[in-house]
């Protein structure tokens, strides 16, 4: 995920009534094992031809450099390799996926900083993927990073076709994308920039392999200016940023400066107080529908951290 070229989202554009949620959560986490998603899972999710659908959840591989409809989304990216576990005691650290069904849950999934270089993804995530679009409650997308569009185009198709390559026997083996997440999107116009954007829009919208909605977000972790965002993305990830950072006035004075509506709009925001972390969520919620909040403040896209449960319950449609 980009540290972005700004930050944050509109403090005036509120929306009065919460819809269905939507999880945000950028994860890196290793190393991979049993453990390491158990706060994912939820034993007592659906079964499908005797295999226990889990939600694990498939993250960007950079460090702090990478990496989330109508509804608020829980955005999660994470790096799969997972087990099945008898254990559903929600007083550990993870509410899991399945038992919140009236919350939704964006998976970035980036094998290896993008769709790695083969065709396809290796077996952790072939195993795993199908059983994130088996769940009608997570809407899975490919991880890229474009350099603020001084990477060539061409690599950037590239990109897209493995991704897309994936979904060439979905009915049967259940792989697949149904949208990308564009990482490291500019905020400031150009005449160049808008168009090579408008070729990688028509590149994800003309690719069969690239499922349902065909899904595209951007991140430029602040506000990008108007020309770069009409008619855009489907989402813009307007703030990127530690809690304290994105109430002072210059995050928000951006963000008043440059609003986006509610269903585009996105926040990956850490470093809230674990005792306030219910109350920031309820204010992301009414900004924006896409949302990631943390208590942590270093390594948050490797970790869960201890206010996960809380993020999740705060995100129900009747968290108070």
């Amino acid at each position: 995920m980009s540290q972005s070229e700004g930050q944050g989202m509109e403090s005036d554009q509120i929306q009065t009534t919460e819809p269905r949620a939507t999880v945000v959560m950028p994860l890196y986490i290793y190393p991979l094992s049993d453990e390491t998603w158990r706060p994912l899972y939820d034993s007592s999710g659906p079964r499908r031809g005797g295999v226990l659908v889990l939600s694990c959840l498939v993250l960007p591989c950079l460090a702090l450099s990478c990496l989330a409809s109508h509804h608020l989304f829980i955005i999660i990216f994470i790096q799969i390799t997972i087990s099945l576990h008898p254990s559903s005691n929600h007083s550990r650290p993870g509410y899991r996926i399945t038992a919140h069904p009236a919350v939704d849950f964006l998976v970035v999934v980036n094998p290896n900083s993008g769709p790695g270089d083969k065709p396809l993804p290796g077996h952790d995530y072939e195993r795993e993927v199908p059983k994130l679009n088996a769940l009608p409650n997570v809407y899975t997308v490919g991880y890229i990073r474009i350099d603020y569009c001084r990477k060539p185009l061409h690599d950037v198709c590239e990109e897209i076709d493995r991704y897309a390559g994936w979904a060439e026997d979905f009915d049967q083996r259940g792989l697949g994308v149904k949208g990308i997440f564009v990482d490291e999107t500019p905020n400031h116009y150009s005449a160049g920039r808008a168009l090579y954007l408008e070729a990688v829009h028509k590149h994800i919208r003309a690719t069969p392999g690239i499922l349902e909605k065909q899904l595209i977000l951007h991140n430029p972790g602040t506000p990008p200016d108007a020309g770069l965002a009409d008619p855009g993305p489907d989402v813009i990830f307007t703030s990127e940023e530690p809690y304290e950072r994105y109430r002072g006035d210059e995050v928000q004075k951006r963000l008043r400066e440059y609003p986006y509506e509610h269903a585009r709009s996105a926040f990956m925001i850490s470093a809230v107080p674990k005792d306030e972390i219910q109350t920031a969520v309820r204010d992301l919620r009414k900004r924006g529908r896409w949302v990631f909040a943390t208590d942590l403040v270093d390594d948050f896209y490797e970790s869960f951290g201890e206010s996960w449960n809380d993020f999740i319950a705060a995100m129900e449609p009747d968290a108070e």
